[in-house]
């Protein structure tokens, strides 16, 4: 219950934002102002750092702000006047590697169960604002990128350096795959999947795939927002 209102709280950008300037003063830095020239609005495990990194590769000179998972933030970017753009990542694959993650960064027995509340209220929000905010989704972003670039490009009214597409990804999934990388805000352990994390993967698929009413709202509200993608 305690989650659930946090996060119905989070989703009011002023709420949100003097909650970051009381418990996360650290990350205001990182949080959009009015110097920000690009917000990423991304659920967990959606490619937050592969569009980061690559909107870095092609806009270099770009001030972006990402990592800020609570609907408060695209929501407070919109309301100061910071272009977003969102990348959306089907809920099977989302949230189940969101249930890993968590379990493990908090030595849980089994999985926690809020990131499924989390997922729906966020996209939910976002479809409230789509005409607002173009899309992306997950697997454009990491096949090919083009469409990305293309519409950051669109957003902030610059040119993209003269990369070829397919050097870049190749640059961006290298310095995510190294575990001495601090490429983001946040430093991160090296990206990717390996065995153990695979084996919990499943085991958190056949719970979400158990849970009916939840599959069946994720995944029309996933299929809602990426008709405009």
């Amino acid at each position: 219950m305690l989650s659930r209102l946090r996060t119905i709280a989070a989703c009011n950008p002023t709420i949100y934002y003097y909650s970051m300037c009381l418990f996360r003063r650290s990350d205001l830095w990182y949080f959009p102002n009015k110097d920000t020239e690009l917000f990423i609005a991304a659920y967990p495990r959606s490619g937050n750092d592969y569009a980061k990194q690559l909107a870095k590769y092609f806009f270099p000179e770009l001030r972006i702000s990402s990592h800020f998972h609570r609907p408060g933030a695209f929501h407070y970017a919109l309301k100061i006047g910071v272009p977003v753009v969102a990348v959306i990542r089907e809920p099977l694959g989302c949230v189940s590697s969101c249930m890993v993650k968590r379990r493990s960064e908090l030595s849980l027995s089994s999985f926690p169960q809020y990131p499924m509340d989390e997922y729906l209220v966020y996209h939910k929000e976002l479809l409230s604002v789509v005409d607002q905010v173009p899309i992306v989704t997950f697997d454009q972003l990491v096949k090919d990128g083009q469409p990305f670039v293309d519409k950051v490009g669109n957003l902030v009214d610059r040119g993209a350096e003269e990369l070829l597409m397919q050097q870049a990804n190749e640059k961006v999934r290298v310095k995510l795959e190294d575990p001495s990388s601090q490429a983001n805000q946040v430093p991160d352990t090296a990206k990717g999947p390996n065995k153990e994390k695979e084996a919990l993967k499943l085991d958190a698929l056949k719970l979400i795939e158990s849970d009916k009413e939840f599959f069946l709202e994720a995944t029309q509200l996933y299929q809602d927002l990426a008709s405009y993608a």
